[in-house]
């Protein structure tokens, strides 16, 4: 920015964009160092976003181990209420979708929606459990839908094919921590019900209403643990005494062979001897697993296990009342990773139990919290520290202080803690392999990234004329008429809006990089500087035309949306659209009538807290584009703004409008997306787009960033104090989800066994969908490779960096790039794979491509929210990549170009031309790709049938818009010269007329004589025309017209001869 400033007071320079913020972020430095970049072998620039690879060569500010964090709790961005404050309606959502009693302590603060535990919250009060009340604690799966009120734990496998992982169980093997009456042979008709009495990011704890007990089911943890409060005189407990409910451990399953008490003593359970317990019991099942019990005091027991029956021991009561409660851990011996022998498995067997036996005493208790800290007390920060701390209970004294707890660590924990992680003791999960961890706090240090308009490079200069040329056609984007008012939904109108935003950036960078370069030294300016000669960039009443437009966007979708307003859920906390009933460009309902509360399908699920996160995240990213410039609309409208980032960004309890983090788990390192569907997933959670998850978070950081800078300069201490956390805030949450991004969405298939995350048996390189106890090689909406690739790879921005790297791209390119057919470049899919083509050293290959591209790709599904300027903008700043993919392995895509076989008048401009709300391209190809129309019907359909006046030209065969088009140009030769001007010669045989041979002789019509004209008769369809096609069929087999027409216009040649498809 100084060098910009100086250059400023220094130089005179021409007009600026108007109503430009003075104290932007976005800063335009020295142009001989941020050209090009240099490559550090991961396909980044060195010092660039180096956080998220934890190996990366990139040289640090300082050594992460040295750093000083301030630990002092982060206050909330904002406590304004919502409605009082902020003037939002508030919506009370219907009983049948709302939180209940069993919630307990939870209910007096907003509420979790998409935490990993969100089964769990989802007990009717007239409800029985059953086995979607469940969570994945890693490693057990842990539900409470057993033969006996407790928590039944499931030891877990993983089944893989190609396409999905599945983490399994076998119900009638689980174990269960719980209460049954004495004596009891069977299960229990008792109730099962429980009350939620505690909930944080690491922990779930539940108590049960037909015995005192409770458990706090933590993350990692290797053990379960129950707390029995029998003593005590609560309801509860008298009601257990008087229908005499003891502790009990459970299992439909068999023992192989005797219990075994404090590790040498035999225990006969077919004769229900009590026997003593001291410390421990191991119990060996039919089917192989081996369970060991620790108590915290020294208990009778008496067991039941006959061959085929269940397993059963219970606590025998004695009469010495004490006010300790008893406490029982479970662990299971879990499988080794790489055990070749079954005495290997018999080692690994011996030191993991060996570690059991020392770390039994101490175990998570109700109060786990996730606590996040920064190296510096007020401005950026370089790194955050997030330490997890497990609140150590002892079985013994209470709290405990020891540090051999242990809990089991993820991957990505392994990469960041180091020498804690015991990796001689790991077993598999669904994420790769999972290791003990010694300590009762775990501290992880993340290099936060630089998070700016801009990449860490300007776009290469041979690329700045084709970026300008697009920008002339791209400053005058029109977002859709209904998105402008607000009516639609939150997410197709964030994208479309954010998509003005990047243009809008762009053309200030492209404009500010071409005065500085005439205004510099050296090569690289003098590189820049040829390049900018003579273009044509926005002008400045185009700049301010396009500002007001995403102004009058943002201002409607942030605060004044009268179709679908913003209301408040009182109920879970959350900010909701109201929900749009769209026709005919409006909403057709107004508040209080708010479907979104009842109907799962409207806006993604947005009023059942799907996808807050990708959604909001575009409508704040403009937001913060906007702040960018006008710094008066940014300091009036920043509470507003703030209400989309408190929903899912909230980092503190005290704001006790929203939950903290809605989407985050920070155990895993990424975000759910789905909230609390009905009926329930039975896999849990899940989140398929990784790639909007890190946008949506990078939003923050450049609200908070852009907010900080416009506070300071207007001498806003406080509020520049608070911004200065949204952006710190922003960062973290981007660093992490960048890396577990990377770790668990991103596959390496070309890598040894010690960085595999997956097994092997699974083929693809990205996971489509991340669920709780599933991976899925798929998408919502299909199963096509370049649609799953896809959605792990938009939008583009400068954050996407940071994720693709070198070497996973190298590995998924080739995959994504066989399965792009004409329905991924007509649906704008082709975009992300020409993001890749660039990122792997061919970004001249990709711009080619990218200017072949029919305008039509930017408003289908895969490229809706992108623009030819943004697409041109990523490919061009991609770092130098030294070793680029092999030239000779590079697949260029086929991209057909759309003329209805009536190239001289169905142009590109002609196509783009509006039929109501679309354009006649996108209609025609709407018909072509989603309902498999061949090009000539849905051109016949849309040009000859539903929109002849707008659309009349690329009717095939011609008609009397052309006609009377003819007529007005002068004569038919005119018409002739232009399409033969369209349609260049080949080396193959000539191609017929396109215009003037438009009539059918008669004699072949396949029963379309009007648009089975001569024209597409004798087009070339392979070396042979259709004509010659078809009658071959009928003279040399036999088949009858209709029957030879079919095959060659519907089945091998719909594209050239669809015309005269029966």
């Amino acid at each position: 920015i100084l060098s910009l400033l100086l250059l400023v007071i220094l130089v005179p320079i021409v007009s600026v964009y108007p109503s430009r913020n003075k104290a932007r972020v976005s800063s335009m430095s020295s142009i001989t160092d941020t050209v090009k970049g240099t490559s550090n072998g991961n396909g980044t620039s060195a010092n660039a976003y180096d956080n998220a690879n934890p190996n990366s060569s990139g040289s640090l500010a300082m050594d992460p181990k040295d750093a000083s964090f301030f630990t002092s709790r982060i206050p909330p961005f904002s406590t304004l209420d919502p409605v009082y404050d902020l003037n939002l309606y508030r919506y009370e959502r219907p009983a049948n979708s709302s939180p209940n009693s069993r919630l307990g302590p939870l209910s007096r603060k907003a509420l979790p929606t998409n935490a990993w535990y969100q089964n769990l919250l989802r007990l009717g009060l007239e409800e029985e459990p059953t086995r979607d009340h469940r969570a994945y604690t890693i490693p057990y799966v842990i539900d409470v839908a057993g033969d006996i009120p407790g928590v039944r734990i499931h030891g877990t496998r993983l089944d893989a094919t190609p396409s999905q992982i599945t983490v399994t169980v076998d119900e009638p093997y689980a174990l269960i921590l719980g209460a049954m009456a004495d004596g009891a042979t069977q299960g229990t008709s008792l109730g099962k019900g429980y009350e939620v009495h505690q909930a944080t990011d690491l922990g779930i704890t539940l108590q049960w209403e037909a015995f005192d007990m409770k458990s706090t089911l933590a993350r990692g943890s290797p053990y379960v643990t129950m707390v029995y409060n029998g003593a005590v005189t609560t309801p509860s407990a008298v009601t257990a005494r008087s229908l005499g409910l003891l502790p009990t451990v459970y299992s439909q399953t068999s023992l192989s062979d005797s219990p075994i008490a404090d590790t040498n003593r035999r225990v006969n359970c077919e004769s229900g001897e009590v026997f003593r317990v001291e410390e421990e019991v191991q119990l060996n099942f039919v089917n192989g697993q081996r369970w060991v019990l620790f108590v915290s005091d020294a208990i009778d027991m008496k067991c039941q296990s006959n061959q085929g029956g269940p397993t059963i021991l219970q606590v025998v009561p004695d009469n010495n009342d004490t006010e300790s409660p008893l406490i029982i851990r479970a662990a299971l011996i879990m499988p080794s990773m790489n055990s070749e022998s079954m005495d290997g498995d018999e080692a690994f067997a011996t030191e993991y139990l060996g570690q059991l036996r020392s770390s039994k005493d101490l175990f998570p208790g109700e109060l786990t919290s996730v606590s996040q800290s920064f190296d510096v007390e007020s401005g950026t920060a370089n790194y955050a520290k997030i330490s997890f701390d497990w609140d150590p209970q002892s079985m013994n004294s209470g709290s405990g202080a020891a540090s051999d707890m242990i809990m089991f660590a993820l991957p990505h924990h392994k990469d960041l803690m180091g020498a804690s992680v015991m990796t001689t003791l790991c077993t598999p999960s669904l994420i790769g392999p999972v290791c003990l961890a010694k300590g009762t706090t775990w501290d992880m240090v993340e290099q936060l990234p630089v998070v700016d308009f801009q990449a860490p490079r300007h776009p290469d200069p041979s690329h700045i004329p084709a970026i300008a040329a697009a920008l002339k056609d791209d400053i005058r984007y029109q977002i859709p008429t209904n998105f402008q008012i607000g009516a639609g939904d939150t997410y197709f109108s964030g994208k479309t809006v954010a998509k003005l935003a990047r243009i809008l950036l762009i053309a200030e960078e492209l404009k500010d990089l071409c005065e500085l370069s005439y205004n510099s030294e050296g090569t690289i300016a003098a590189e820049y500087a040829a390049a900018c000669n003579g273009l044509e960039l926005p002008s400045d009443e185009d700049f301010k035309t396009a500002l007001d437009q995403l102004r009058g966007a943002v201002t409607v979708w942030i605060k004044n949306n009268d179709q679908a307003p913003w209301v408040y859920d009182g109920k879970w906390g959350g900010l909701v659209s109201c929900g749009c009933l769209y026709s005919d460009g409006i909403c057709t309902n107004q508040f209080p009538d708010c479907p979104a509360f009842t109907d799962q399908g409207l806006n993604f699920g947005n009023g059942w807290y799907n996808d807050h996160h990708f959604h909001y995240g575009y409508h704040i990213y403009s937001a913060a584009v906007l702040a960018h410039y006008d710094e008066e609309w940014a300091m009036e409208n920043y509470e507003h703004v703030l209400l989309l980032v408190r929903d899912f960004a909230n980092p503190s309890d005290d704001d006790s409008f929203f939950p903290a983090f809605r989407h985050k788990d920070w155990f895993r390192g990424h975000s759910w997306a789905n909230g609390f569907t009905n009926p329930k997933f039975f896999n849990v959670m899940n989140q398929e787009s990784s790639s909007e998850a890190i946008a949506s978070y990078e939003a923050t950081a450049l609200f908070g960033k852009v907010m900080s800078s416009i506070f300071k300069n207007n001498g806003d201490t406080e509020r520049a104090s608070a911004a200065e956390k949204i952006h710190n805030i922003g960062l973290t949450l981007t660093a992490t989800e960048v890396r577990s991004t990377k770790k668990y969405w991103h596959v390496l298939q070309n890598v040894d066994d010690s960085e595999r995350i997956y097994p092997s048996t699974y083929e693809a390189n990205v996971v489509g969908i991340m669920w709780s106890t599933f991976v899925q090689f798929s998408t919502w909406f299909g199963t096509s490779p370049y649609l799953i690739y896809g959605i792990q790879l938009l939008p583009l921005t400068p954050i996407s960096e940071s994720y693709i790297d070198l070497r996973w791209a190298k590995e998924m390119y080739a995959p994504l790039a066989a399965s792009c057919d004409q329905g991924c470049v007509a649906e704008g899919w082709s975009i992300q794979l020409f993001a890749i083509l660039a990122t792997i050293g061919h970004a001249d290959m990709a711009v080619q491509q990218t200017l072949k591209l029919s305008p039509s790709v930017y408003e289908g599904p895969g490229g809706n929210g992108h623009s030819v300027s943004n697409t041109l903008w990523y490919i061009a700043t991609r770092p130098f990549v030294d070793e680029p993919y092999p030239k000779e392995k590079v697949q260029l895509i086929e991209i057909r170009e759309l003329t209805c076989s009536q190239p001289a008048t169905c142009t590109r401009e002609y196509l783009d031309s509006m039929a109501g709300e679309y354009s006649c391209r996108s209609r025609i190809e709407w018909l072509m790709h989603v309902e498999d129309m061949p090009e000539i019907m849905a051109c016949a359909k849309i040009a000859g049938e539903e929109y002849q006046s707008e659309c009349g030209l690329c009717l095939p065969g011609g008609s009397n818009q052309e006609a009377d088009q003819d007529n007005d140009t002068g004569s038919e030769e005119s018409v002739n010269n232009d399409s033969h001007n369209n349609v260049p010669p080949t080396n193959d045989s000539p191609v017929p007329d396109p215009v003037t041979d438009t009539t059918n002789d008669g004699t072949l019509t396949c029963l379309q004589p009007t648009i089975c004209t001569n024209e597409v008769l004798n087009r070339m369809a392979g070396g042979h025309t259709c004509r010659a096609r078809i009658q071959y069929l009928m003279e040399s087999y036999g088949r009858s017209e209709e029957s030879a027409c079919q095959q060659v216009a519907g089945e091998e040649f719909p594209s050239e001869c669809g015309g005269c498809l029966p």
